[in-house]
Parts: C-alpha cells; structure tokens; sequence
C-alpha cells in the first residue's frame, strides 16, 4: 500500500531531499515518519544518503511504486564503480560534519536558479566534490547561506516548532530563515562550464578519453587536489610545483570551501586535458619523484596515469 502523501523523488534527487518533501506531504514531522515507517531508525544524527540501512530501502519499497533500481539511485552509494570503487571514497565525496543533528561542514551545495523553480529538491550531484556548476543554469553552485554564512541543513528547519509542522520550503535557511536563493547570482565563466561538462559527461558515459574506467580518472583528479593542500614538509613538492607553474599560492586556501576547491579543481583538470602532453610539459625540468604522486592512493595509481610518470620522471 502506497503512502497517502506520496510524490514521486524528482530527476537527481537525493534521498533526504525528498524524504523532508515527503513528511511536508504528509503533514508530520520527519521523527515522527520515521517512527512510524521506518521502525524508528533515526535519520538526521547520521551521513543517511551515504550509509542507509537496508530497511529503510525496503520500507520505501513497500509503500511507494518505486522500481528497485530507482530507490538506490536515490542514495549515494548509486556512484560506485562511476566515481569510485568499492570503498565510497571520502574524496569524492563531500563530508556534511554530522555532529548529532548539526552539520558542521559546507558539504551540501545547491544551485539558486534550481531552487527558484516551483518544485524546490536538493541534487544527488551537489554531495559530490568534483561539482562546481550547474549547467542547466550556467550558475555556480554555493555551499552556504548567503546571509548568515551557516552550512546547508535543511532538515533543522523542524527544531524548536513543537506541535506545529515547518512550513518552510527547501529554499529556506534553517538559522536565519531567510531565503538562500535572494542573492546575486554568479555565473560561471567558460573554463568553468568546459570543466563541469567534462565531469557530467565522464559520469554519464562511465569513461572519459584518458580511461575506460571513470572512477580511476576521478581518484586521480581528486589525489592531485589534495595534493595542492599539503602541508607536510616532505610530500609537498607537488604544490610547491604548480605554485610556481601557475604563480599562485595554495597557502592559506580551505578544502572544506567550494570556492577553494574551484580553484584546486580547474588547475588539475588543466594538467589533466589533452592527456598526456599537457602533464608532460609540466612534469619536464621539475624535480619530481614517482612517490610525490603515488603516496596517498589507496591502491596503485592507475596504469594510464603511472603509465606516463614512470616514463617522464
């Protein structure tokens, strides 16, 4: 039997998205919902679009005609073996900070020409650390709030209206109130939208022209990232490199920000296109050792990666 306030879960939508819409639905609160529905398994004190118990898929299974497929597709597990392997790689994703029900990280982005349209829902593809843009708005994605600065936490909007249901919509900020979308709008400019077009497409097709396999292009991207972050005295060759290359200072920069990661994202993208020869160019005359790159993968580095710096280093 369907639930009587049943919507269906829009193109994209992550799980907690449309788990708040749903309880809106419905007319109750979320602890309230999961109680009854989901045998009382708490929701908001843990990563729940990452790690979700099995029950809950099946409870949603149940009580909605949602194909088996399209309730994965709805967590974000539905990215292994696209954007990584086996192991949910907390690179590739971005952490939210649970600490009880508070979020301390800016790890939920979100697009303001998105959340203007009358069904307002976060994306599956706002948790993910390669994304900068929205391309169906050409606008960059935010990572806060923009009046208050506080991180993105919507499921807070319950807190402290006892007897009554949140009236407020997914646009809303949780310690404000105010509403996140009332901003300038910044568009992204066309190495920005070249870049994001070139992740979107590697995770749509599962491969890109550098590998057959997409989540060995996204451990690399992510390895170089981190790498512009280091500040370890003897594995920081790497970007103290690239400062030089790009006359720019990583110092002082924040992982945790998107506006940083923008920054870090682009520059490896950049030695990345045009594989090889872009990378090569870079790696010639630098005192550059295989270890400076291979150190923190989980594994090996993938061979058409470790293939080329074996042969130019």
């Amino acid at each position: 039997m369907n639930w009587p306030g049943y919507i269906k879960p829009e193109e994209d939508e992550i799980f907690t998205s449309w788990f708040y819409r749903l309880c809106k639905e419905h007319r109750i609160k979320s602890h309230t919902f999961s109680k009854f529905f989901f045998d009382g398994l708490p929701i908001w004190n843990r990563d729940i679009d990452q790690y979700c118990p099995e029950i809950i898929k099946r409870k949603i299974s149940e009580h909605t005609p949602l194909s088996k497929d399209r309730i994965e597709n709805l967590f974000l597990s539905s990215f292994d073996g696209i954007v990584f392997n086996d192991v949910i790689s907390t690179k590739s994703l971005l952490s939210i900070g649970i600490n009880h029900r508070k979020r301390r990280k800016f790890g939920l982005l979100y697009c303001i020409g998105c959340l203007e349209k009358e069904v307002k829902f976060f994306k599956k593809s706002w948790r993910l650390t390669s994304s900068l843009v929205c391309l169906e708005c050409s606008l960059k994605l935010l990572d806060s709030c923009p009046h208050c600065n506080s991180p993105i936490a919507f499921h807070r909007l319950e807190n402290g209206i006892k007897g009554k249901i949140p009236e407020n919509d997914l646009n809303s900020c949780y310690k404000c109130l105010r509403d996140i979308t009332k901003t300038d709008k910044i568009y992204a400019d066309d190495d920005s939208i070249k870049y994001q077009k070139y992740i979107n497409n590697t995770i749509d097709f599962g491969f890109n022209d550098l590998t057959q396999y997409s989540f060995t292009f996204f451990s690399v991207l992510h390895e170089l990232e981190h790498k512009l972050y280091s500040r370890s005295k003897k594995w920081n060759k790497f970007r103290i490199e690239v400062e030089k290359y790009r006359s720019i200072s990583m110092l002082n920069k924040n992982l945790n920000r998107i506006k940083s990661r923008e920054e870090s994202l682009l520059i490896t993208y950049e030695l990345l296109e045009s594989w090889p020869q872009k990378f090569i160019n870079f790696l010639s005359g630098r005192k550059l050792t295989y270890s400076d790159f291979s150190k923190d993968f989980r594994d090996i580095p993938p061979f058409w990666f470790s293939n080329v710096l074996k042969f130019n280093i």
